[in-house]
C-alpha cells in the first residue's frame, strides 16, 4: 500500500491541472478523508506542475485497462479524436 502522501499529492496534482478537472475520491474511512482534505492544502507550482507531469508522462503504460468482455459490456471508453 502506497504511503498516504502519494494519494495527497496525486490529488493535487490533479486539482492543479484546472477547473475542468475535477477529483472525485471516495472513502469510507474518516482518517482517509481528512488525508484528502489535506490535499487542499498542498500547492503545485508551475515548475512542479510541469515536473511531474513530465514523470507521469515517462512511465510507460502497460496492459488492458479491463479484460475485454468487461469493456465490451460497460461501453464507457471515450471514442478516438
Amino acid at each position: 500500500m502506497p504511503c498516504k502522501w502519494v494519494f495527497i499529492v496525486a490529488l493535487a496534482w490533479l486539482m492543479a491541472q484546472g477547473p475542468s478537472v475535477v477529483p472525485i475520491p471516495g472513502t469510507t474511512q474518516l482518517p482517509h478523508l481528512r488525508d484528502n482534505i489535506g490535499a487542499t492544502q498542498l500547492t503545485v507550482s508551475d515548475d512542479e506542475l510541469m515536473a511531474l507531469t513530465a514523470a507521469l508522462d515517462a512511465i510507460e503504460v502497460r496492459g488492458e485497462r479491463a479484460p475485454p468482455i468487461v469493456m465490451e459490456w460497460n461501453g464507457t471508453e471515450a471514442p478516438d479524436v
